[in-house]
């Protein structure tokens, strides 16, 4: 079995927020599980996120030049998939286009998509969803694209985890909703 490393593009700034980011760091985690390395080529800000990517053992951060989807962002990304020869890259990135996967794609390299809002055609191996909607339904996918969503591959933080046993230990409780006519 290949130990290569898991190339991750995600960015995290005020203007795209840090939820990518949190995904990326827990998928890094499971990854990490499976001895995995995993390198980000991001953009943080602050850069104080740079300690969060680099607090587990096996992460690596990149600096990235310009922000996720952007030409000049194609091709550092396409340098960096030379070098380190990574068994997948991982995007997460709302303003990535299907240009900027297929060019991805065609490096020769595995590309999974991060994707909850299905608003892009996604060339990608994979696309995850790793929310609870949008449907397959609302997905363009170009042929070989295989799709995981719904409650199975929903990614669930480790902090909202951590929280669980102890509302599995409380009595079930009936449940009542405000204004409902049956409740």
């Amino acid at each position: 079995m290949t130990r290569a490393p898991i190339l991750f593009r995600v960015d995290a700034t005020p203007r795209v927020g840090w939820e990518p980011l949190c995904r990326s760091l827990v998928l890094a985690a499971a990854l990490q599980r499976r001895r995995r390395p995993a390198h980000f080529l991001a953009q943080l800000d602050p850069t104080l996120l740079t300690q969060v990517v680099k607090a587990r053992r096996g992460n690596e951060w990149l600096e990235a030049d310009a922000p996720a989807g952007t030409p000049e962002d194609l091709e550092e990304t396409i340098q960096e998939i030379r070098r380190l020869n990574p068994a997948a890259v991982i995007v997460d990135g709302p303003e990535v286009k299907e240009d900027y996967l297929a060019a991805l794609r065609a490096t020769g390299v595995v590309v999974i998509s991060m994707d909850n809002t299905a608003a892009a055609s996604f060339p990608s191996h994979l696309v995850v969803n790793p929310l609870l909607g949008p449907t397959r339904d609302a997905y363009e996918l170009q042929r070989g694209t295989q799709i995981l969503l719904g409650a199975r591959y929903v990614l669930i933080r480790p902090e909202i985890r951590r929280v669980r046993p102890v509302r599995a230990q409380e009595p079930a409780q009936p449940f009542r909703g405000a204004g409902c006519p049956w409740g």
